[in-house]
């Protein structure tokens, strides 16, 4: 008779004296209870019902199955790391062996294998806070243009790093100008705050512009740093609008209603429009006054409608008083999208009512976060630099504008050919477009106002869009 005791199996021999052999058939059954259930059950992520029909190992190649275990174990415990926040358990690596190698190691083996790795990992990542600062200025020397350095406390610790490639400025003039900023908390034992500035292409596609890791919390000290060296690396950021009626720079921040946030993009960006999250906002609404006021919330963030607007705010002071002072407290051309309809000079936002876009961007480099600051730093400059790589390579040697657009655009122009414009006044800011119907002289279309400030309601009255080329033809 054979009995199956883990990888061992027992041969008894004719002096009823058994012998232990080691094989490397990978068959295991688990029973065990079950949480708040009674009785014995079979635990399937646990086993693995597969024979692979090894022979018995024999002692001779005892050492030689402990190394190549060795080694095996050091590969499960990086894989079962790369998906788990924290540092890998003995356990683990029994079930990554199982569902991965096929093959059952000991519990002695991978606890030992497991300290090895975590205390080898300690000693690494301890060491590698040296090679921070030449990693920085090696990257600011062979990337010209680029703002990347350290700063050192008086002990001499680091206390801050900053990264900016030199691309980044270039990036903002081919995205919607919206920038969302967020800081995350780093999840390795070394601790510290990532700072991220991100932006989101007419594609969608996601790009942190620059980021900085620091000892400092999330607070107004560590903002006011992060966004100082933002503007000085990024200046397009507070580029004139194309708007002439518009007040405000050309990019909008998009935020939550972090106090220290909202007082450094104050004293930082004091002529760029802030924009807070409505998503934030609901949250805050829900947690303090109740969940069924969170929709009133999101319908007012979404509204374009100011009677609407006005029947909401009246229901919600009715229902949830406390709700209805926290919501009108909050600057409403902040976050309302009926905010538009009242002020012109405010910029358009381009569809953005919350921060998901940082939310993205925290989980794209959530890698990252889960190890030392030299990995974190060169984990997130390869993912910036393979998305703008990859971004080149898809869009090279393509129009800027779609063809079906670009034909209608040309051929509503062609048609301007027989319009005629005279200017009514001589303010300069009336015009009136004539045009030609068959032989004679037929419609005619007056727009008054500056150039820039002709409306999409103006285009929709003129009728017909070769009126409006015909316009922009003169100006």
């Amino acid at each position: 008779m054979i009995t199956r005791k883990r990888p061992e199996t027992l041969l008894p021999s004719g002096d009823h004296v058994i012998h232990p052999g080691r094989c490397d058939c990978s068959f295991r059954v688990a029973f065990g209870p079950k949480a708040r259930q009674e009785g014995i059950i079979l635990k399937r992520g646990n086993c693995n019902l597969r024979h692979s029909g090894a022979a018995v190992t024999a002692a001779k190649d005892g050492r030689c199955l402990k190394k190549r275990s060795k080694e095996v174990i050091k590969q499960l415990a990086d894989d079962v790391a790369l998906h788990k926040h924290a540092p890998p358990t003995a356990n683990d690596v029994i079930k990554a062996g199982v569902h991965k190698k096929k093959t059952l190691l000991s519990y002695k083996q991978c606890y030992r294998g497991v300290n090895a790795r975590n205390e080898s990992k300690i000693i690494s990542d301890s060491m590698s806070f040296q090679l921070v600062g030449p990693y920085v200025e090696a990257f600011a020397q062979r990337n010209p243009g680029s703002t990347a350095f350290m700063e050192r406390g008086s002990d001499h610790r680091i206390q801050r790093v900053f990264v900016c490639p030199s691309f980044a400025n270039d990036v903002l003039m081919c995205v919607r100008p919206v920038i969302s900023i967020d800081g995350a908390h780093m999840r390795s034992e070394w601790k510290g705050t990532l700072y991220l500035a991100t932006v989101k292409s007419a594609e969608d596609e996601l790009y942190p512009v620059a980021f900085a890791i620091t000892v400092d919390g999330e607070n107004f000290q560590g903002w006011l740093w992060f966004l100082q060296h933002l503007k000085a690396s990024a200046p397009n950021l507070i580029a004139e609008h194309f708007r002439r009626e518009c007040s405000y720079r050309l990019f909008t921040f998009m935020s939550d209603r972090c106090k220290g946030l909202n007082t450094a993009l104050g004293n930082v960006f004091p002529a760029n429009h802030n924009c807070f999250c409505a998503v934030h906002i609901q949250r805050n609404v829900e947690s303090n006054h109740g969940k069924k006021f969170a929709s009133t919330v999101t319908a007012l963030s979404h509204t374009t409608s100011l009677p609407e607007k006005r029947a909401l705010l009246t229901q919600l002071q009715q229902k949830s008083p406390g709700a209805y002072k926290y919501v009108t407290d909050i600057d409403a051309n902040r976050w309302m999208d009926s905010a538009w309809l009242e002020d012109e000079k405010l910029p358009p936002r381009y569809g953005f009512r919350n921060s998901n876009i940082s939310e993205s961007a925290n989980n794209m480099v959530g890698d990252a976060r889960n190890g030392n600051w030299l990995d974190a730093i060169d984990c997130i400059l390869i993912k910036m630099s393979l998305r703008i790589t990859k971004s080149q390579s898809k869009y090279e040697g393509k129009d800027g504008v779609v063809g079906s657009i670009l034909g209608l655009a040309t051929e509503r122009w062609e048609k301007c050919v027989g319009c005629r414009v005279y200017a009514s006044g001589n303010d300069g800011e009336t015009y009136s477009v004539y045009q030609k119907l068959g032989g004679g002289i037929g419609g005619r279309v007056t727009f008054e106002g500056a150039p820039s400030g002709l409306r999409v309601r103006l285009w929709k009255v003129a009728g017909d869009w070769s009126t409006v080329c015909a316009w922009y033809g003169v100006l």
